[in-house]
């Protein structure tokens, strides 16, 4: 008999290749925000997270991935009751129905914003210091996770920069629609900001692989991200070749941003190691 599973943010990026490598394996309820295009082989339920949805989820369930987040993470000034209500309410009301519907794990999707800003790369243990209402809820919610971790085994993932095709409105995507339209792209110092970026077949597969895995404490940390340290002047560059287009760019005063983390303990957990280089990914993602 296969597991049961509920995958929140069914209908998001990550979520919609989390479900194409979960179908052979396990009954999947996947919780979409609006009910979607065509069928995709997943029990559907449809809900909006800020409302208390608890009465049309399954009496029982056995995993559950909550990705879902506020799709309103950039204005936090008009719309941070959904922001709260999304990120951090329905964390804890998915706990609550998950310790009542016989889970035995339960997977958080955060995201590295938790983290002080700084040029260092980021590990698991680096100072958490949210500095903006979305990482401030994420990690609100991130504490609450950790509070049923006696009841059922909990993860929580600090999500780096997750690109690949078909996604929207996102660095690597709005990269390519500059080019192609020969906009203008300021770099902080030359460099902007400096990341650690994976490819989104990558992020799937291990989020995906984590599920089959216990042999780790509960209320473990993990980061996942790529490898590959860069910064987006060398992505622009990588993608204005493969564009064959010439960038416009605009070098500004002052220090680029860092978001770089080490994914060094979730890789080593997982015995995962064959990441798709950014190169290949950046290609795969343009050409799409």
């Amino acid at each position: 008999m296969k597991k049961t599973i509920l995958v929140t943010g069914a209908g998001g990026f990550i979520g919609s290749h989390i479900l194409e490598l979960l179908q052979e394996d396990f009954e999947i309820f996947g919780l979409f925000h609006n009910e979607p295009p065509e069928s995709i082989g997943v029990n559907v339920l449809v809900g909006n997270l800020a409302n208390d949805i608890s009465h049309t989820l399954p009496r029982k369930i056995d995993i559950v991935l909550h990705l879902a987040q506020s799709n309103f993470y950039r204005d936090a000034k008009n719309n941070g009751q959904d922001i709260f209500d999304i990120n951090t309410l329905s964390t804890f009301n998915l706990l609550n129905w998950a310790k009542k519907a016989g889970a035995h794990k339960f997977i958080f999707s955060s995201t590295a914003n938790v983290y002080k800003p700084t040029s260092e790369i980021l590990i698991e243990s680096s100072l958490v210091k949210p500095m903006s209402l979305y990482a401030a809820t994420k990690a609100s919610a991130e504490m609450l996770v950790g509070q049923f971790s006696s009841d059922f085994h909990t993860t929580i993932l600090r999500v780096f920069t997750v690109y690949g095709p078909g996604q929207k409105n996102m660095l690597v995507s709005q990269m390519i629609e500059r080019l192609k339209s020969n906009d203008e792209i300021s770099l902080a110092g030359g460099k902007g900001i400096f990341l650690t970026p994976i490819y989104i077949s990558d992020a799937a597969q291990i989020m995906a692989k984590l599920l089959y895995l216990s042999k780790y404490s509960s209320g473990d940390v993990f980061n996942l991200s790529g490898v590959e340290e860069t910064n987006l002047a060398e992505i622009v560059g990588i993608l204005a070749q493969i564009l064959e287009v010439k960038p416009n760019i605009l070098i500004k005063d002052g220090s680029p941003g860092s978001l770089i983390g080490s994914p060094k303990k979730l890789l080593k957990t997982l015995n995962y190691s064959d990441l798709i280089s950014l190169h290949d990914g950046l290609r795969f993602t343009a050409d799409s």
